[in-house]
């Protein structure tokens, strides 16, 4: 029994051969704006969009609003990354996955991108409250699900207008947090880390895990908890929980990317703090080459390479260095 969906990428072949370069919104506005336009779509490049770009599309009016859009949309072909809960769901899954048969595979390309509203719900569906559908719904259902497929950057965006961006609700909490945590954990790094692994540990991995694995038979349950128990524990703390991860790119970057982000108690909260750590993750984990200019960004990557978990990731910090790298693609 198979616990990992499987679906038809229906742009798929045009996606296989080609370089994931992901865009930070400060080199799509950079592009966009500026009168070299190097920058030009190849057979090899390919520019998936990602939720926090498209938030902070939607923040934009003016003449640059609609020229970034239609750049966006010309570089990414109207794809985005999954959201970032698909993403934990389905490396859960693969895991779950491989504990049942010890292969491991990695989240294929329609598991990582899909169409452009994709990024905020895997699917749609539309059912009465008796959880049934009808033959008029299914028909409804049909059709709007292939029009909300098709759909482009563009006139998503023409339908949406400027300053369209609802904003947060209430002010982020992330350095009342960040010092608290500094302070009980005395500025030891390790330690820091630690409480962030246990903290996502508990409120993401665990809860999607075991709802997961209830939905096998008893017999594959008792198989899974043996195996778990012959997994390399960790020396320092035990358990299996930094195993796990190296199994999960999205919540690994995840954890590295709330504890170097710790480390700055002095740096003010602001809106932007959650759109540039989301799409930090994406770029630790499953971009090719990942391109930002926003220096917060830059600085955290320096802290993650200086601690030495920058992983693969080849990160580009300049239009000098982007158009280098794309004369090499």
């Amino acid at each position: 029994m198979s616990i990992v969906g499987k679906s038809v990428f229906f742009n798929i072949e045009k996606l296989r051969n080609r370089k994931t370069f992901l865009f930070d919104i400060s080199v799509w506005n950079t592009l966009a704006d500026g009168e070299d336009r190097s920058i030009e779509v190849c057979e090899t490049l390919f520019c998936p969009l990602s939720a926090p770009a498209i938030w902070e599309l939607r923040k934009q009016a003016g003449t640059s609003f609609m020229r970034t859009a239609k750049l966006m949309e010309e570089l990414s072909l109207n794809v985005t990354f999954r959201g970032i809960d698909q993403l934990f769901d389905y490396e859960i899954a693969h895991f779950i996955q491989y504990l049942l048969t010890d292969e491991f595979t990695p989240l294929s390309i329609d598991e990582l991108f899909w169409h452009l509203l994709s990024y905020l719900s895997p699917s749609f569906s539309l059912i009465n409250s008796a959880d049934q559908i009808t033959e008029e719904q299914k028909i409804f259902n049909d059709g709007l699900s292939e029009r909300i497929q098709n759909i482009s950057l563009t006139s998503l965006m023409e339908i949406l207008g400027e300053k369209s961006s609802p904003g947060s609700k209430q002010a982020p909490k992330f350095q009342a947090a960040n010092i608290k945590k500094r302070e009980f954990c005395k500025g030891e790094k390790t330690k820091m880390k630690r409480i962030e692994q246990e903290y996502i540990a508990n409120s993401i991995i665990l809860p999607r895990f075991n709802e997961m694995v209830s939905i096998l038979t008893l017999e594959q349950q008792s198989f899974i908890i043996n195996k778990l128990d012959k997994l390399p524990k960790s020396k320092k703390y035990g358990g299996v929980l930094e195993h796990m991860l190296s199994f999960m790119p999205s919540l690994s970057s995840y954890v590295q990317i709330t504890t170097v982000s710790g480390y700055d108690i002095n740096r003010k909260d602001t809106d932007n703090d959650f759109f540039d750590k989301e799409i930090l993750i994406y770029g630790l984990s499953y971009a090719s080459i990942f391109v930002a200019f926003d220096r917060w960004l830059k600085d955290l990557i320096g802290l993650i390479r200086k601690d030495g978990n920058i992983g693969s990731l080849c990160y580009v910090g300049s239009l000098h260095d982007l158009k280098e790298k794309l004369t090499i693609i």
